[in-house]
């Protein structure tokens, strides 16, 4: 027997929901359209995880980050972005370093760029170290600085450390960085961007607190390098796509071996790189702010959802008992 309302149901509503669709994304188009223009610049300098923190290759990999920010320095943009970490280097203590890098802005004559570092903070005698993000100027003023939120477990930090005390002996590699207190929310010049480093781009609130507090475009650096030649990269990549289209902004993504793309605010790759090759890749963005469902509700949608199988499954188990 043919299933007549579910079928009817199901062609009634599969062109009701392109139609939404098309005109919602024509719609956001429209409004892109008219925002204010930026020329933002990505850079992906391919730096091997094995040589990366390498004091030996500090130097080089500093000449690689000014090489590639400084071609087509006609292009003239208003923002460079160097990935997660991009300067092996406590960019607070080497002031020589930090000299060539608010250099190379001049020189690639751009006004700003933002940078991964590591950090660190002193509280009551205690040193605090934090996978950071700072935006400079031109003229070498710190704008900003962006201490990673959420940190990878047993990457970055060891959870229940107390109780996971022998973790550390059995991993090399695993970091004991301090979490930071506040979204990355960084402003330059009558803008605000919102910052995500590496993983973070995986968690849609973190996006939103971002755009709620002023962001109008996102910038996601990062190191996937670890991930080698995998699907790793490219699925980590797709997630920028969808805090691109749950809040209507422009994402940049600056990866070390990539994938650095520029993503618009319905989620159409602009431009992206390939995998594990020195690039540099420059665009413009508009930024907007375009209320959504997500930006005003967040994750209601789901709660919703979630209450409403609740209560489904729990009438289904009532009925089987009176049964």
């Amino acid at each position: 027997m043919i299933p007549w309302f579910e079928t009817i149901f199901t062609l009634i509503l599969f062109p009701m929901v392109l139609f939404y669709g098309y005109s919602r994304v024509e719609s956001v188009q429209e409004q892109v359209a008219k925002g204010q223009v930026m020329r933002v610049k990505l850079i992906q300098p391919n730096i091997e995880q094995a040589v990366k923190w390498d004091p030996a290759y500090q130097d080089d990999t500093l000449k690689v980050l000014e090489s590639l920010s400084l071609a087509g320095a006609s292009d003239s943009p208003e923002l460079i972005v160097w990935p997660e970490a991009a300067t092996p280097f406590y960019f607070q203590l080497k002031e020589a370093y930090a000299t060539r890098v608010v250099n190379i802005i001049r020189q690639a004559r751009a006004h700003y760029l933002l940078f991964g570092s590591p950090a660190f903070t002193v509280e009551r005698s205690e040193i605090k170290y934090h996978n950071s993000a700072f935006l400079v100027s031109s003229q070498g003023e710190v704008l900003g600085r962006y201490d990673k939120m959420h940190l990878v477990p047993f990457g970055e930090y060891v959870p229940l450390q107390k109780l996971l005390f022998f973790v550390h002996k059995m991993v090399e590699d695993i970091g004991d960085f301090s979490p930071g207190g506040q979204p990355g929310v960084l402003s330059f010049q009558g803008k605000s961007l919102g910052v995500l480093i590496c993983y973070e781009i995986i968690f849609p609130e973190l996006a939103r607190q971002c755009v709620q507090k002023g962001s109008s475009f996102l910038v996601t650096i990062t190191n996937d390098a670890w991930f080698g030649k995998t699907s790793a990269p490219y699925q980590h990549n797709s997630m920028a796509t969808l805090r691109a289209v749950e809040n209507r902004v422009f994402v940049a993504r600056a990866a070390n071996t990539g994938i650095t793309s520029l993503i618009d605010p319905t989620g159409k790759i602009v431009s992206a790189t390939g995998l594990f090759t020195p690039a540099a890749v420059t665009g413009k963005i508009q930024l907007v702010k375009i209320s959504t469902l997500y930006n005003r509700y967040g994750d209601i949608f789901v709660v919703i959802c979630s209450v409403v199988s609740f209560l489904l499954l729990l009438g289904c188990l009532i009925k089987r008992d009176e049964g």
